[in-house]
């Protein structure tokens, strides 16, 4: 181009600068205050590099640059028209060398999206079978177009042909070369650019590196089995490496006929399996094989289905798995001469831990830590990795790094190597290992904060490189104030940082692009690092941080999350935090023996020991196999000598006949299913995976046959401790309405709540489900959903003790089992009755009457009792033992007077539990009345004779004692009380509740008690001497406990014991005999004092003083004794008075 004067001066410099970027100049257009570009796409500090970033970003074609400062958007402009180039001459507030529009003028180009990696290769030869393989796209095409197709598809190299036609491959140039002059037809989509021509590819690399095809060889096969055997033609003979086709010759399989005749083998290990060579039989019979499947692990791979036989034919099967079936669709004997499987292993063969020995395995355990230091462990590390972000500005952070790096490497003592690397977009790679800290040195020496505009930088390219050269079980620190443009690459990266056990550090010096660290904290997470956040002034002390860590007197692992944290961490107070930790544990999963068996019955003698026996014969006539009766839900159980993790469970089924039985069953690990199996079709042997903690093992249909196992054998090892399931037969069962009559009754809890605290307080109860409700509430029972399910979605608030979890809503159940089976009612049946009496008899109606079992309501036919007319006539009888009465049903009288039995209780036990008031008679009533008790008695309250033509009670009878702890009390009233107590008996003072005082009268076997002052306990066998009062005067809280009122001053809340008062004892005057007496004096028997004379003298008429004697037997001249005073003679006898007064 020849560039003329100033003006063409400035158009070929424009030119020059859009040949050199992605995006075209197009020229100087008029712009107006309804904009031709509408939309604003940033302001400020701009040049052209920068709006074509932004306006490319938002996926606008066109951008223009006004008024030196302004980038507008758009994808059509021109509509105010075009004007001369010197017209947009103000130059740009970003580059003070290119032009940015003027006043009311845009310079417009047009944005093209980058390109990276792209390079011409040169125009090559094209024929019917493709160079490059794959056709990407057809019609409106263009070099950059066809880029993007192709590097979507990860292929290494793409062409464009004929104008319009995309190709793409991973190699190129079978067909030889040519030159660029036949390659010259100009692009359908671009006409400024050529796309090939006629058999003539112009092709280009995407900047990815060719695919490899994976190396396919063939798979050793071992394990076969087959369908049945026929003519004896063994499984093996496929698999022996003879592809003779002659069944004369041994060397091919044969079943018997049958519906799906099948033969199947095993690879070594897991593989891709791309094809499957099937030798067929050529002496006879190859016609058999013409409608058939293949399978692997269970899944059809290929097909055959034809009129025509073949003798080998390979079959494409891109599957992965390691059992390779052949099946027939029709009934037919299934011959093979020889099966051959080609593929590749996948995975890579797990290789012995560096650290752990051989039989053991890497197990992660966490522990918790506050301390600066690091672990034992953790202070040999591999390499010392900072990943860069060089984008301008990221200055001030190179800055910081390149003045304490000399420090951070003279204190290490801990790693090995250095990896340096940086990053930016485009992504150019730049990284340097080495073991010399000069280097180091160096490489930061070299760096320049430059570029940028766009705010997306290709962190994850970085980061990847990096971890890539680095050693294993190193720290990675990655400095960026940008999102992650390629944020593609995160699976490789965090796969990559996990296999080298690298920890990622993201130190982030601004908003990242607004977008969050969520990609950075995901990645920390999964590798044991942490994400920072601090502004570029922190940088300093960062450093200081990491010199501290890498001389081996910090740990990485207290890495500050902000400012304040650093200046703590520095201090030596670092936050807590959990270290996860590898050990070698055992890795052992062996078969378990099992014992104690047990099953559903027995049928036609098969025994459940049958099934442990070791013996794996599935032939029921060789006396291995258990046999049930049939049945719905059929089971067989065994356990094992200890609790242990069960991993997998392996059953023979029966194989001479009657396998289809075994077609839908569950598998369960103490109660818990851990397996199931459904299907059209019977299996001979398999193995079920089952990862479950317990002993007992179960097997159970689920349809109505009886249950055959041949051999059953236990996978795994012995548990230590206890399970890790600390919610053992929970699950979730859905989200459901609830109502004020609640769907579960019980509430357990409220407050904090979470599931797992929930699951504690209903399964602790014994109920079978448990609901969280409105985030803080815990319900139990035993029924659920009678107001119907919602979905998922209406339970969604979060649990008030852990925010992580959803804990219903209004009204709202999130339901769980808690693994208990449900309680079921109770059954409930009549009681016989015996032991009656009643109030009196009239007109001969025995009370035995209510009790004979006659329901007739004629008192003719001698069925129905009767008592005298009296308040408060009763009738009663007592059960066989004690028992809970639930309900009692009463047969009136029909015949007549029926509107008598119209006001009346029935109590058990004294304790009224039903009544009955009303206008209208009844002829038969069954009346509930929950009460535990023997003696059931019914009882009018008006003035009528009862007649009752039959009772009958029902309930169950009762174990232990009752539930009730005040049975027999009942409330009085209140009454008043005086110093000469209404109740003469204090029980108690103090801390008072009724129970208590009812509790205390009721040991001293009184009828009555009553509570005063809130504090005093009062017993006795009468109430009510100075009356009775409005319970409002009784309303002193109980000081035992204030729920409760305890009477008031003077004034006692009087209850019932349940005891009968107890009378006072009747006394008369006992008549006495056989007296006796110390001795006799003055003839005073002892008779005298029972012979009914009260008199109180010993002589009734006194006489004057009589003469004296000498006494009996005494001297004469003895001195004599007065009467009035007798004493004792000289001989030791005794003297008293007589009647006549003499001696």
């Amino acid at each position: 181009m020849a560039c003329k004067g100033w003006l063409l001066m400035a158009a070929c410099l424009l030119h020059v600068l859009s040949q050199a970027h992605s995006y075209r100049y197009i020229g100087c257009f008029v712009d107006k205050g309804k904009r031709d570009l509408p939309v604003l796409g940033g302001t400020g500090h701009m040049y052209a590099g920068k709006c074509d970033r932004l306006c490319r970003k938002r996926n606008y074609r066109y951008f223009g640059l006004q008024y030196s400062k302004e980038c507008w958007c758009g994808n059509s402009y021109g509509k105010y028209g075009a004007r001369r180039s010197s017209e947009c001459r103000m130059r740009c507030s970003g580059s003070r060398g290119s032009y940015c529009g003027s006043s009311w003028r845009n310079s417009i180009y047009a944005t093209t999206k980058p390109t990276p990696g792209m390079r011409f290769v040169g125009c090559y030869i094209d024929k019917k079978k493709r160079d490059l393989p794959v056709m990407a796209g057809s019609g409106s095409m263009s070099i950059p177009k066809c880029y993007r197709l192709c590097r979507a598809k990860r292929y290494a190299y793409f062409g464009v042909q004929y104008s319009k036609e995309c190709w793409c491959g991973n190699s190129y140039g079978k067909y030889g070369k040519r030159s660029k002059s036949e390659c010259r037809m100009k692009c359908s989509g671009n006409r400024s650019t050529f796309c090939g021509s006629s058999w003539r590819n112009s092709i280009y690399t995407t900047g990815l590196p060719a695919r490899r095809r994976p190396r396919v060889s063939r798979l050793p096969l071992s394990r076969c089995s087959q369908h049945s055997v026929g003519w004896n033609g063994k499984c093996s003979r496929a698999i022996d490496g003879n592809t003779n086709q002659n069944y004369g010759k041994k060397s091919c399989t044969h079943t018997r006929t049958a519906t799906g005749a099948w033969w199947q083998a095993r690879t070594s290990r897991r593989a891709r399996i791309t094809s499957v060579r099937i030798y067929n039989r050529r002496d006879c019979c190859a016609n058999r094989l013409r409608n058939f499947v293949i399978k692997v692990d269970g899944r059809v791979c290929a097909s055959y289905r034809s009129s025509r036989a073949f003798s080998v034919r390979t079959f494409r099967c891109n599957a992965v798995g390691r059992t390779v079936r052949i099946q027939t669709r029709n009934r037919v004997p299934l011959t093979l001469c020889e099966v051959q499987v080609f593929g590749r292993y996948v995975g890579r063969t797990p290789k012995p831990s560096r650290a752990c020995p051989a039989g053991t395995k890497v197990k992660r355990i966490s522990r918790r830590t506050c301390s600066c230091k690091p672990a034992p462990e953790e202070r040999r590390l591999g390499s010392l990795v900072f990943v860069i972000d060089i984008t301008g500005s990221m200055g001030r952070v190179i800055n910081a790094v390149r003045r304490n790096i000399r420090k951070i490497l003279a204190a290490n003592r801990r790693f090995s190597n250095y990896v340096v690397a940086t990053f930016g977009d485009p992504y150019v790679k730049n990284m340097k290992k080495t073991k010399d800290a000069r280097q180091v040195i160096r490489f930061l020496n070299r760096l320049r904060a430059s570029g940028g505009g766009d705010c997306a930088e290709m962190a994850m390219s970085g980061a990847l490189d990096a971890a890539a050269a680095a050693d294993r079980n190193s720290v990675m620190m990655l400095f960026t104030d940008a999102s992650a443009k390629d944020a593609r690459l995160k699976g490789r990266v965090s796969a990559r940082l996990r296999s080298k056990g690298i920890r990622l550090y993201t130190v982030a010096s601004g908003n990242l692009c607004r977008r969050g660290s969520g990609l950075y904290k995901s990645l920390a997470r999964g590798s044991g690092g942490y994400v920072a956040s601090l502004r570029s002034s922190y940088f300093n002390k960062l450093m200081e941080f990491v010199r501290r860590a890498a001389s081996g007197k910090m740990s990485f692992s207290a890495f500050p999350a902000n400012a304040a944290a650093l200046n703590k961490a520095l201090r030596g107070r670092c936050r807590c935090r959990n270290i996860n930790r590898r050990i070698c544990v055992r890795n052992v999963s062996a078969r378990l023996p099992l014992s104690r068996c047990s099953q559903h019955s027995v049928g036609w003698n098969g025994k459940c020991s049958r099934a442990i026996d070791g013996n794996t014969n599935q032939n029921y006539g060789k006396k291995s196999c258990t046999h049930t009766r049939t049945a719905t839900g059929a089971w067989w159980q065994a356990r094992t000598s200890r609790r242990a993790r069960i991993t997998s469970v392996r059953i023979y089924n029966r194989r001479d006949c009657c396998a289809n039985r075994l077609r839908n069953f569950v598998i369960k690990v103490d109660g818990r299913v851990c397996a199931s199996y459904r299907s059209s079709r019977a299996f001979s042997v398999r193995t079920f995976r089952c990862n479950a903690v317990g002993r007992t093992v179960r097997i159970q249909t689920r349809n109505r046959v009886p249950l055959t196992l041949c051999e059953v054998q236990v996978f795994g090892r012995y548990a230590k401790g206890r399970s890790r399931s600390r919610t053992p037969g929970m699950r979730f069962v859905g989200c459901y309405i609830d109502k004020k009559k609640r769907d579960l009754p019980v509430m357990a809890g409220s407050g904090s709540m979470s599931i797992p605290k929930c699951y504690r307080l209903c399964r602790a109860k014994r109920y079978a489900y448990f609901g969280v409700q409105y985030s803080k509430e815990c319900w139990c029972g035993n029924s659920y959903g009678k107001y119907g399910k919602r979905s998922k979605s209406e339970c969604r608030m979060k649990c008030s003790g852990k925010k992580s979890t959803f804990c219903g809503s209004s009204w709202r159940n999130s339901i769980y089992t808690t693994g208990l089976p449900a309680r079921r009612r109770p059954r409930v049946s009549r009681l016989p009755l015996s032991r009656c009496s009643q109030h009196s008899i009239a007109a001969r109606g025995k009370c035995r009457r209510a009790i004979d079992g006659n329901t007739n309501q004629n008192y003719g036919k001698k069925s129905c009792t009767h008592t005298r007319t009296a308040t408060g006539a009763w009738w009663q009888a007592r059960t066989s033992r004690r028992a809970r009465i639930t309900s009692v049903r009463i047969y009136n009288r029909r015949d007549c007077c029926a509107n008598r039995l119209r006001n009346f209780v029935i109590k058990v036990d004294g304790r009224v539990c039903a009544s009955y008031r009303s206008s209208r008679a009844f002829s038969v009533r069954t009346f509930r009345c929950n009460a535990v008790g023997r003696t059931v008695r019914i009882q009018t309250r008006n003035r009528v004779p009862l007649t009752l033509c039959e009772v009958q009670v029902f309930g169950r009878y009762a174990k232990g004692r009752s539930r009730s702890r005040t049975p027999g009390m009942r409330f009085v009233g209140c009454y008043i009380d005086k110093k000469k107590r209404d109740l003469p008996v204090m029980a108690g003072s103090g801390s008072m509740s009724i129970p208590k005082c009812y509790r205390l009268c009721r040991a001293k076997r009184y009828a009555y008690f009553g509570v005063q002052y809130s504090k005093e306990c009062w017993c006795g066998n009468s109430y009510g001497k100075y009356g009775k009062r409005s319970k409002s005067e009784c309303r002193m809280k109980c000081s035992g406990k204030k729920s409760t009122f305890c009477g008031s001053s003077w004034r006692n809340s009087i209850y019932t014991t349940g005891l009968p008062a107890r009378r006072r004892p009747r006394v008369s005057r006992l008549p006495l005999s056989r007296c006796s007496q110390h001795s006799v004096g003055w003839n005073g028997k002892c008779s005298r004092a029972i012979d009914g004379n009260t008199n109180k003298t010993m002589e009734r008429n006194p006489a004057p003083t009589p003469a004296l004697r000498p006494a009996p037997g005494g001297r004469r001249g003895q001195a004599d004794v007065p009467e009035s005073h007798p004493s004792e003679s000289t001989t030791g006898g005794t003297v008293a008075p007589t009647d006549s007064g003499t001696l």
